[in-house]
């Protein structure tokens, strides 16, 4: 295993794979995880049959605190240019790939710029190619990267919380989501199940760190007074999936509202609510007259749910007993379909 460190903040003071442009989806994703976290309190859930990426049961993380985990895992390779594992400003080594393929990604994150988890590749020659470029970064940067057959770990925050992770990995005392969070594990569950169309990324959001705050803050939401606006009670965690088709490669401009548009790539979210479903149909009617969410009855079928555009995104609500589901979308019919997907099975609410 090889080991690099680093000791400054990259450019920007993100992590070096990141997507650099802020769409209208991702401020509305941001809104939507806002209105969920200002409107229910997380209860007891029963676990589900939802189709997940594989593997994602299996996978392990360190076991250190985090407010955010993602997880995503195609057997088909992503293919990625160089430049979403380099500074803006940094130069490409002599001879370096004009891209990487990626299939496996399990990141947690305690903030913006604390994470750790793991990269995968399809061959150990795609991870050392990965891992030179990850050499490119300033020589005190602060993410520390490790080579590990098939895998990159990467690790960046303050020196308790990656010393954690390091002997985590180390020492492979590594858990899994259900492990570390057994609420948001069974909130996952509670996602679609479909074999056909199983959810590209998945995976669980909470409360504690601030982090909600300062994705609203990056992506320039307001989020000052969002708690007494929509809930007299707070919601403890989000689970999400992605849903879409998989591209083969990732653009070199990142990924923007064409791109989702283009793929109709959606997000369903859903969270517990400690309330009897009729109450919760309640509570989501009443947050949706105050953001002025209309009725819409939903696909073809007699039930209704709360719908709100919002510049080119669209966003769904709607419970299913005491679940409260999000989706989102580039058209209003994909949101609807994602809707029905979520709670078809389970039955109305």
């Amino acid at each position: 295993m090889r080991i690099r460190r680093h000791t400054r903040i990259a450019e920007g003071g993100r992590p070096a794979l990141r997507l650099r442009r802020r769409s209208p989806l991702a401020l509305a994703a941001a809104l939507t995880a806002l209105v969920l976290l200002a409107t229910a309190c997380a209860s007891q859930v029963s676990e589900g049959g939802a189709t997940l990426p594989p593997e994602m049961e299996t996978q392990t993380i360190p076991d250190v605190e985090f407010s955010l985990y993602l997880y995503f895992h195609s057997e088909t390779p992503l293919s990625v240019p160089r430049g979403r594992f380099l500074p803006t400003d940094a130069v490409p080594p002599e001879g370096a790939p004009e891209r990487v393929a990626l299939t496996k990604a399990a990141l947690a994150a305690s903030s913006l710029d604390a994470f750790a988890g793991s990269l995968g590749f399809p061959t150990n020659e795609e991870a050392q190619a990965a891992y030179g470029l990850y050499g490119r970064l300033p020589p005190d940067d602060p993410t520390l990267t490790e080579l590990d057959a098939n895998e990159v770990h990467l690790i960046r925050g303050d020196p308790t919380w990656t010393g954690k992770a390091l002997e985590g990995f180390r020492e492979e005392s590594l858990v899994t989501l259900k492990e570390a969070r057994p609420q948001g594990w069974s909130l996952l569950t509670n996602l679609p199940a479909s074999e056909d169309a199983p959810p590209l990324a998945a995976g669980v959001m909470s409360m504690n760190g601030g982090l909600v705050q300062s994705i609203a803050a990056r992506v320039g939401v307001e989020s000052d007074g969002l708690d007494t606006a929509f809930g007299i009670v707070q919601v403890e965690t989000v689970a999400f999936g992605v849903y879409g088709e998989l591209p083969e490669e990732m653009p070199e401009t990142g990924m923007d509202a064409a791109f989702f548009a283009e793929r109709d790539i959606g997000l369903i979210m859903v969270s517990g609510v400690n309330y009897p479903g009729v109450a919760v149909a309640f509570l989501v009617r009443s947050i949706a007259g105050q953001l002025g969410m209309e009725t819409i009855e939903l696909g073809d079928t007699n039930d209704n749910a709360r719908y709100l555009r919002i510049d080119e995104a669209h966003l769904i609500i709607k419970n299913s007993g005491s679940l409260v589901y999000a989706t989102l979308a580039g058209t209003q019919a994909r949101a609807e379909t994602l809707m029905l997907n979520a709670v078809t099975e389970r039955g109305d609410g």
